[in-house]
């Protein structure tokens, strides 16, 4: 701001001491009012030495020395530990002319060793905006006596937490130098790492087997040191030693005579492990094609191998079919299960009443995220599953290289419910919408699926949900295309969504990663948005009219996301009129726009709670802005820099509990990489049990809310 020079007669009382320039206020009379001017007194507070388990308090004055009124932004440690200084002043943001506020600094050291600390003054004295205190102090040895034991850290006890550890004291068996002279008698040592030290009864320091209490073994050694060589001990209990052939004498349910079982044990020690078939069909309900009742022979799932037969195969695994068509075509009554054996299939099959479940063979799960032994692609142009009725079950399979004209790339589900686990869905496309599955009026069970470089033409690059019920537990959806909701659309839908993670999707619209469009019903839940982006609204996700339900969004963290409008992180608009938006970690997220991690548009937003919150490290306008007429309940949330202002619109800095305060993160790097960063609280952070008092928000082992994604009732 440009300023006419001073005059002399202000110049000489800018150089005035604080009560000086008092006095000479005083003496104005009737002349020209000046404008307000802060002033701190003193400017260093030195600690001196302080016990590490005691506190010292020295205080600091702000004084108003000009006429006009100084409004305080804020008082806040920038420097230093929050767990070693801590603040508190008189109340009051508005210092009068002449008015001065003390602000008191405890310093508790905790440790030894030097402390130094900071705290800057904002104010809207312009000429003294920012001011500073600087803070230094020294932590020494605690001269109280914790443990009782007649000394303290400063009489030279090595360690206050233990009675029997003091200088003079008796050595013990312990492994501790008891008497504080710097040495651990050698008959305290336990050479073999057994847990075990001479002084305690191990006969053998050199032979990690053996200790007291060891298990007794065909070795010829006495391993538990009680003077007995007890070879033939029967340590499980099932009546069989390992010298009497029990092959594991630490599971008693694996003995020589028992029944097998299907639990990975050699329950019988014949050398095989699973080895049944007690119905004798040539199915065991331990193969990787299991029998669903191993007491019935006529029931018994199908088996499908690209080396099968339908002509000559019977569908068991000595000979299974080729077609999934064949398998369909033998189910019994009671096992409505085809079990493919590894091998890509090319397939093209519709269903349309009644439940079919269509399993890769249950071998070992690849490691997440990578594909599975069984593949099906359709032929060109066509998807991979048409259902109009009826349940259809996948699990364990990779469904890839469909491109269709129209709706669902793999897979059209319409008025039928299809359910998914340990499924991947990669590399599918279609030319509207759901590139890799499209729902209507229909239901969605989705586990552990993973949705990968599918591509829609319209909307929702891995699933489309229109009018239906869709629930993701444990989903993964990553670098997935689309007009809106590079992920996932749901429109009109009942929508859950637990512990998903969406990550580098894309939108040339809105929702980079999720679009919600008017949802019936909506819970969404330690969920992940990272690296997300759209052209407009949403880079991570957009909630569009979620009105007249009572939904949540709560406990996920939205972090690196980018929007080219409004909302980097996440976006509301249209109503949200029954919404909880709740116990979410938002950091990094960018826009041009405002609201880089929250925008809230919303025409009506009077049933919007949005409480408990972290934005973080904004790259945009603000923080978090919510429309002024909107209404809404902005309370309780924490912002921290953003690169203009962390609160903007209906939600306020200072109003309504809502904090502007570095949330002390673990560990990060604002890099834009969030496999480098852990967005955990530290125990000093501003943030932990500072959220919402009422004990509905208490976090689940009791305690006060923290704020953001690791505190509230649903962490």
């Amino acid at each position: 701001m440009n300023r006419p020079p001073l005059s002399p007669l202000h110049r000489t009382i800018r150089g005035l001491s604080p009560l000086a320039l008092l006095l000479t206020c005083g003496a104005c009379g009737g002349g020209k009012e000046l404008p307000g001017s802060l002033v701190i007194s003193p400017e260093n507070l030195d600690f001196g030495d302080v016990a590490a388990d005691e506190t010292r308090t020295l205080t600091f004055s702000l004084t108003n020395a000009g006429d006009g009124e100084v409004e305080l932004l804020s008082v806040s440690l920038i420097e230093g530990a929050s767990t070693t200084w801590s603040l508190e002043r008189d109340e009051g943001d508005v210092l009068a002319g002449g008015a001065v506020l003390e602000v008191r600094v405890q310093f508790s050291p905790g440790a030894e060793g030097e402390a130094e600390g900071r705290i800057q003054v904002r104010s809207t004295d312009d000429d003294n905006a920012n001011l500073y205190v600087t803070l230094s102090g020294v932590g020494t040895p605690s001269e109280t006596d914790y443990d009782g034991d007649g000394y303290a850290a400063a009489d030279g006890d090595c360690d206050e937490g233990r009675g029997d550890v003091y200088p003079g004291a008796a050595e013990l068996c312990d492994g501790l130098d008891n008497d504080c002279d710097g040495v651990v008698p050698a008959e305290e040592a336990d050479g073999d790492y057994d847990g075990w030290r001479l002084c305690e009864g191990d006969c053998d320091d050199g032979d990690e087997g053996v200790y007291p209490g060891a298990a007794e073994v065909c070795d010829g050694k006495d391993s538990d040191c009680d003077g007995v060589n007890a070879d033939g001990e029967d340590l499980d209990g099932d009546g069989f030693s390992v010298c009497d052939g029990d092959c594991d004498d630490g599971e008693a349910e694996a003995s020589p005579g028992l029944d097998e079982l299907c639990d990975g044990l050699d329950n019988d020690c014949s050398g095989l492990v699973d080895d049944i078939d007690r119905d004798g069909d040539g199915h065991s309900p331990c193969d990787p094609a299991p029998d669903c009742d191993d007491e019935d022979p006529e029931a018994r799932p199908v088996v499908v191998s690209t080396e099968g037969s339908d002509e000559e195969g019977d569908g068991s695994p000595g000979a299974p079919y080729a077609s999934l068509a064949a398998g369909i075509a033998d189910l019994d009554a009671s096992c409505r299960t085809v079990y493919l054996m590894p091998g890509t299939y090319e397939l093209s099959q519709s269903w349309s009443a009644g439940e079919l479940t269509v399993a890769g063979a249950r071998l070992p799960r690849p490691e997440e995220g990578e594909a599975t032994e069984v593949v099906l692609s359709p032929p060109e142009g066509e998807r991979i599953f048409e259902l109009t009725g009826g349940t259809l079950r996948l699990e364990g399979l990779t469904l890839t290289g469909a491109d269709v004209v129209g709706d669902g790339g793999a897979v059209q589900v319409i008025s039928a419910r299809l359910e998914t686990s340990d499924v991947r869905f990669e590399g599918n496309r279609c030319s509207n919408d759901g590139g890799a599955i499209k729902v209507a009026a229909g239901e969605l069970s989705t586990t552990r699926t993973v949705f990968t470089d599918n591509v829609a033409d319209d909307d929702g690059g891995a699933i489309y949900a229109s009018s239906s019920s869709y629930r993701d537990s444990g989903g993964s959806y990553r670098n997935n295309r689309a007009v809106r909701g590079g992920g996932v659309v749901a429109e009109t839908t009942e929508l859950a969504l637990y512990g998903a993670s969406f990550r580098q999707n894309t939108a040339s619209d809105e929702g980079g990663g999720l679009a919600v469009l008017g949802v019936t019903a909506i819970a969404i839940e330690g969920s992940d948005f990272l690296l997300n982006s759209a052209s407009g609204r949403g880079g991570g996700l957009v909630l569009v009219d979620v009105a007249d339900l009572d939904g949540v969004v709560r406990n996920n963290f939205i972090q690196d996301n980018a929007a080219g409008d409004r909302g980097g992180g996440l976006a509301i608009y249209g109503s949200a009129t029954a919404l909880t938006v709740a116990n979410n970690t938002l950091f990094g997220n960018s826009s041009p726009g405002e609201g880089a991690g929250i925008w809230v548009g919303a025409d009506d937003s009077s049933g919007l709670v949005l409480w408990s919150n972290i934005i973080a490290w904004s790259d945009g306008p603000s923080g978090l802005y919510a429309a002024p007429d909107a209404g809404g309940d902005y309370a309780w949330n924490l912002g921290y820099a953003s690169a203009d202002q962390d609160f903007a619109g209906a939600a306020s800095a200072g109003a309504d509990n809502n904090l502007v305060a570095n949330p002390e993160f673990a560990a990060f790097s604002d890099n834009g990489d969030p496999d480098d960063d852990d967005l955990t609280l530290q125990p000093g952070s501003p943030a932990v049990d500072s959220g919402p008092l009422s004990p509905d928000w208490n976090d689940p082992d009791g305690s006060r809310n923290d704020r953001g994604a690791t505190g509230g009732p649903g962490a």
